[in-house]
């Protein structure tokens, strides 16, 4: 009968370990929480260390729960690789990551204090683990967190019972107590100099350093301190003890009073009034209130995440110790902004708000014009508005957005998306353009911004070409691989050819060809030639050519082998003359193009009325009724592209014809910036400013710049894009 009891238990006991949600005694774990005491009324960060003693199962979730008491809010969370989760105000859960056996990890919860002061409340930290029977659930323990009040108590630290407990020839032990928990740092030495220093920075409210390594028979001066988790500090005074192995005895140093009042070390308790949960459409006043024991000086806020700071419009009742303050944030734009307030008391105490988001979204988020750069060198589209791109060249697309987006990517018919990168610096998105197939391809932007709002709009029209080809000549479709293209350049001063500088231009020289036998070359306005060689092939030179414009290059070139004498093992190779110049072509046309573009050419505004508008300029106003009257260039342009300035000093000898208006606009940039952008050349005409970007989607604008020619009627007659010469613009005009 015992046999049978004994067996029945031992069944009990392993359904019971196997059960979800038992941990196994291999799972077990511990948890330590820092600070253990946190201000009232605040924003505080509690950092919980859970160590994981298994030695097989990983921690893969965390729980924390706090305490019911209504003393602590949740707020928010972070750790590392780990995906949070806020399921309630008293718990908040950690999943996704992975804390390995033996391992310590570290995950933090951002609470929200109460203005009561209380003992330590409980804070529970719960561990999944992932043990191959299945995940089980262990509670690493209890910890302690507590509020302190320092308006009603000061600050609540002062030492106790302060001494030397036992000494020896080269030992001795001091100890002490502190009334909260606090940190420990002993300072010692032969001389109330000290020149030595023990710390301990675990809070807690026994303090002991036990010393080695002294000198028998010696006099020693010793002061120990402690600071709380709120920064209060309290020291003692100077004491003594002498080393010797048959004194045991306490020598209680005298603490330095705590003064009276207790001084104020904290700034002032700041609380923000406006909810700024959602979107803004105006800039909106935001309000609150700031209180102290000693008194508000100041009030400012930052809507940058506390880099730059501004003082509050209003501050009610400055050197009081409770004030109301508002403020309504100037030069907003449509974006996501990180609001923090910054209190300063009388004495100077300063203390900071928690973060808080707000989102001003006026305007949905829209794509400006656009910039294609190969290294240094800017894509200018042909007549039809396309950009003509070489297959296996990495290109960099650039442009300016409004309307505040958070995410943006590049679209194209059968591709994956490609994600467009913000410099926060400028405000410009970016990313790199390689297509490996040549074809017609049409690319569209699509951005969405902080409030949902969503957008897509057509951008601009590729047509990527192949590269050019080399073949062994007299056999029919063999590329040679790894064949070199070497580019050689004329010298403007020396007349002498050199190797050109391709990485300026994003290439490589020699360009060498792939399996396929392509190179992919583009070269820039020079003269040149091209050097061609293989290994067991004729080098091959190129007639000498001059470029005017940016042009791709795609020769076939035709390698014959080298001729030579086997003698046994031994190839002598005959020497290499290189015969005569062959010429090099250049085609940009497609005989097979997929995807053909679908997006209207800026001919199309050919014939037509210029679209209306009406900016400001400096105290007056500029209207499409103002390019009425005599002949106009209109050049649409950013103020962040280098050639910019080139193409406004061609305008500027336009300008000087004065049958001819000029006018130039800058679509998607603020007023203020434009502003600043004219005056550092003093141009002749006028700039202005399109900052919503109002005429993007009128006029079609896939790249700038885009200068259009409107007659006397206000009705555009011809259209070119990029950056023009003098002689090019004139053309535009007589056409």
């Amino acid at each position: 009968m015992k046999r049978i009891i004994a067996r029945i238990f031992f069944v009990f006991f392993l359904l019971v370990l196997s059960r979800p949600g038992v941990a196994y005694a291999d799972n077990s774990c511990s948890v330590s929480v820092s600070p253990q005491i946190v201000r009232a009324s605040s924003s505080s960060t509690l950092t919980f260390s859970v160590s994981n003693s298994s030695s097989v199962a990983s921690h893969v979730q965390y729980r924390v729960v706090g305490p019911n008491s209504g003393n602590f809010t949740i707020t928010s969370g972070s750790a590392s690789g780990w995906t949070i989760s806020l399921t309630s105000s008293t718990e908040i859960a950690f999943s996704g990551g992975s804390t390995g056996a033996g391992s310590t990890g570290t995950i933090s919860v951002i609470v929200s204090a109460a203005d009561t002061e209380t003992n330590g409340e409980s804070w529970e930290v719960l561990a999944t683990s992932n043990e191959e029977s299945g995940a089980t659930e262990a509670s690493c323990g209890l910890v302690s967190v507590g509020i302190f009040n320092q308006t009603a108590s000061g600050s609540g630290l002062s030492l106790s019972a302060i001494g030397v407990r036992s000494s020896s020839t080269t030992e001795a032990k001091i100890e002490w107590t502190s009334s909260v928990a606090a940190d420990s740092t002993l300072d010692y030495g032969t001389s109330d100099s000290y020149g030595s220093t023990k710390t301990d920075g675990t809070l807690a409210t026994s303090h002991s350093f036990t010393l080695t390594g002294l000198t028998a028979a010696t006099t020693y001066h010793y002061r120990v301190k402690s600071t709380d988790a709120l920064g209060n500090q309290s020291q003692s005074g100077d004491g003594t003890f002498k080393t010797n192995s048959n004194t045991t005895y306490i020598n209680v140093a005298t603490p330095t009073p705590t003064p009276t009042p207790v001084p104020d070390r904290e700034g002032p308790v700041i609380k923000i009034a406006t909810n700024l949960t959602k979107p803004f459409s105006v800039a909106p006043e935001i309000s609150g209130s700031a209180t102290d024991r000693t008194g508000i000086s100041s009030i400012e806020y930052s809507i940058d995440g506390g880099k730059n700071f501004t003082p509050v419009d209003d501050l009610s009742s400055p050197g009081k110790k409770s004030s109301a303050f508002s403020f309504t944030p100037g030069g907003l734009i449509d974006d996501d902004y990180a609001l923090v307030i910054r209190g300063t008391d009388t004495l100077g105490n300063v203390s900071k708000s928690r973060e808080t988001k707000f989102v001003f979204d006026r305007l949905p988020p829209q794509a400006g014009g656009s910039v294609l750069t190969l290294g240094s060198q800017v894509i200018e589209p042909v007549d039809d508005g396309t950009l003509i791109l070489v297959s296996g060249l990495s290109y960099k697309l650039t442009l300016s957005s409004i309307g505040g987006a958070t995410a943006s990517e590049i679209r194209i018919k059968d591709h994956a998306a490609i994600p467009l990168t913000k410099n926060i610096e400028n405000g410009l998105w970016s990313t790199a353009l390689l297509f490996d197939n040549a074809g017609e391809y049409t690319l569209s932007v699509y951005s969405k911004d902080g409030a949902g709002n969503e957008t897509t709009r057509d951008l601009m029209s590729l047509r990527v070409i192949p590269g050019g080809s080399v073949s062994a000549s007299g056999v029919k479709n063999t590329p040679i691989q790894d064949a070199k293209v070497s580019v050689y350049v004329r010298d403007t001063e020396t007349n002498q050819f050199s190797l050109w500088d391709a990485p300026s231009y994003g290439q490589s020289n020699p360009a060498k060809t792939d399996a396929a036998g392509q190179y992919h070359l583009s070269l820039p306005p020079g003269t040149y030639y091209l050097s061609l060689d293989a290994t067991g092939y004729k080098t091959v030179l190129s007639e000498i050519f001059t470029l005017s414009n940016f042009s791709p290059v795609t020769t076939p070139f035709f390698l014959s082998p080298r001729m030579g004498i086997a003698i046994g093992p031994f190839v002598f190779a005959f020497p290499d003359f290189p015969g005569r110049p062959v010429p090099v072509l250049f085609n940009s046309s497609l005989s097979d193009a997929p995807n053909r573009s679908s997006i209207p050419s800026e001919k199309t505004l050919i014939g037509q009325e210029f679209p209306y508008f009406d900016f400001p300029l400096k105290e007056s106003r500029v209207t499409s009724l103002s390019i009425r009257g005599k002949p106009m260039i209109v050049s649409l342009v950013n103020s962040w592209m280098p050639q910019t300035a080139g193409q406004l000093s061609v305008l500027e000898s336009l300008a000087k014809k004065k049958e001819l208006g000029v006018l130039v606009m800058i679509p998607q940039e603020s007023a203020s910036k434009v502003s600043l952008f004219g005056k550092r050349a003093a141009y002749s005409f006028p700039i202005v400013a399109d900052p919503d970007g109002t005429l993007v989607e009128k006029l079609s604008i896939q790249s700038l710049p885009l200068n259009l020619f409107v007659d006397r009627k206000g009705v555009i007659r011809s259209v070119v894009s990029g950056v023009r010469n003098r002689e090019q613009l004139l053309d535009m005009i007589i056409q």
